[in-house]
């Protein structure tokens, strides 16, 4: 598979609480994908999501651009 990364490890997780926003309650879920010859990424996404979210309502960066909340409060 030349030039293409293949992932090492795929962690899904969801967040331990859930945060309602006027007319929406919202609930998130982690997906970190681990490489070995490339920056691991994580992808924050909506627990449920519709057809209509699906492509637009979701961030993947590189995992150590996240931070501990709580560590940085």
């Amino acid at each position: 598979m030349e030039g293409i990364t293949v992932p090492r490890d795929i962690h899904a997780g969801e967040t331990d609480r859930s945060r309602e926003a006027p007319g929406r309650p919202l609930a998130l879920e982690s997906i970190v994908v681990r490489y070995d010859d490339r920056p691991d990424r994580c992808t924050i996404a909506p627990k449920t999501r519709t057809d209509e979210n699906a492509l637009t309502a979701w961030l993947t960066a590189d995992l150590s651009a996240f931070v501990d909340l709580g560590n940085v409060r």
